[in-house]
């Protein structure tokens, strides 16, 4: 018998495909964010890939179905001097956010460029958002007649022993989900005490964040495992 390669199991599946506390995370939160979008507007993910050189890690859907590697490989320039973790955490948000793209509409290649304060430069007609931190990698895309915003974070040890309290961690994703999706109408950077939202927002229940000269924005958000994700999706 051919022992397997390097890329495969005895199983022909790739190794980062494996069901993993956060693979079982990344399906939750998929599927639980995932009911919030109107249609048109989709949401993927997928884990860091082992290989931070890796064209097609696996990308799944809202509702937790894995999607075939795009006809395209897309090729997304990474920032420079950055440690190979972050190289892979990059390109695998710029793959996500290419297949949520393509399941939303848009054909062709992406390149997803990054513009100011690094975000990417969607394509014509489209807009979208990407995170990804400690290993999860989320992204979302829509017509350009949404406001989006995803963001994603995980209370590691180091975190923890700060002295971040998850609370703490909550506000920050809300802020940066709000922020997210204002940015292509305000074009000004981060400034946290420019978003406010309750203190204790509920489980299950959307946050609403404010901003001046903006309607609230509800953005729905989730904890599974160590991360903490929030998505907003309003239409302009």
């Amino acid at each position: 018998m051919t022992p397997p390669t390097p890329t495969q199991t005895r199983r022909g599946v790739l190794p980062h495909t494996l069901p993993s506390p956060l693979h079982a995370v990344l399906l939750a939160t998929l599927r639980d964010l995932g009911r919030s979008l109107p249609p048109g507007v989709t949401l993927t993910g997928t884990l860091r890939p082992h290989d931070p050189h890796d064209p097609h890690p696996p990308v799944w859907d809202g509702v937790g179905t894995r999607l075939p590697p795009l006809p395209h490989t897309p090729r997304h320039p990474v920032p420079a001097h950055a440690p190979p973790r972050r190289h892979a955490e990059y390109r695998a948000g710029r793959t996500c956010a290419a297949q949520a793209l393509a399941l939303a509409g848009h054909t062709g290649p992406a390149p997803l460029l990054p513009g100011p304060h690094r975000a990417p430069l969607w394509p014509a007609g489209f807009t979208g958002s990407v995170t990804h931190a400690a290993g999860l990698v989320l992204a979302v895309a829509g017509p350009q007649g949404y406001q989006l915003g995803i963001d994603t974070e995980a209370l590691t040890p180091d975190l923890h022993a700060s002295g971040l309290t998850a609370r703490d961690l909550l506000r920050h994703v809300l802020r940066e989900c709000a922020f997210k999706a204002t940015f292509p109408a305000r074009g000004q950077p981060y400034h946290p005490p420019d978003f406010q939202s309750a203190p204790d927002p509920r489980p299950g229940q959307p946050a609403h964040v404010y901003l001046t000269g903006f309607a609230p924005l509800p953005v729905h958000w989730i904890r599974h495992g160590a991360h903490v994700s929030a998505l907003t999706c309003q239409p302009l």
